[in-house]
């Protein structure tokens, strides 16, 4: 059985690192969910943390926490959610930095095009992006140290193949 390692450098906010894909050995716990959509997997989790918890969790398993970049990943994050009565997940999204300057904290990217806010938001609550289950599946900006569940994502980037 031939196996092929993709390594490649990813350069964010001045990080040198280095990322072996796609990530393996996930750590479950109960009450989880798998999916994947595109080149990267999710896991759903239902304990309830407060955001930067969830993203230590996210981070100690090689993951971080989700970023929705697209429609349909949105919609794929949505459709998996949706058979769930929890009331809101923690995403990666934040202005931590600066108020009303929303960025990734997963990739350091500023929100594209793809914006999902609930009307009136943000509204300066919060610092952190939660992802509604139970309104219209929209966005909203929340206290960093409120308890919800989470999402983490694992993307699997390819810039060159070796074979060991």
């Amino acid at each position: 059985m031939k196996i092929t390692l993709a390594i490649c450098k990813i350069f964010l906010l001045g990080l040198n690192l280095t990322a072996a894909g796609p990530v393996e050995g996930i750590n479950d716990e109960p009450s989880s969910l798998k999916f994947e959509y595109g080149d990267s997997s999710y896991i759903l989790y239902h304990t309830a943390v407060n955001w930067y918890t969830a993203r230590n969790k996210c981070r100690q398993q090689g993951l971080d926490l989700v970023s929705i970049e697209t429609e349909g990943e949105n919609t794929a994050i949505l459709n998996a959610i949706s058979s769930f009565k929890i009331e809101s997940f923690w995403t990666a999204g934040s202005d931590k930095w600066q108020e009303d300057s929303w960025y990734w904290d997963s990739t350091g990217l500023d929100f594209g095009p793809t914006q999902n806010w609930t009307s009136g938001q943000p509204n300066h609550s919060g610092d952190c992006l939660l992802l509604w289950n139970v309104i219209d599946h929209l966005w909203d900006d929340a206290d960093c140290l409120h308890l919800n569940q989470f999402i983490c994502e694992s993307q699997t980037y390819i810039c060159s193949e070796t074979s060991p």
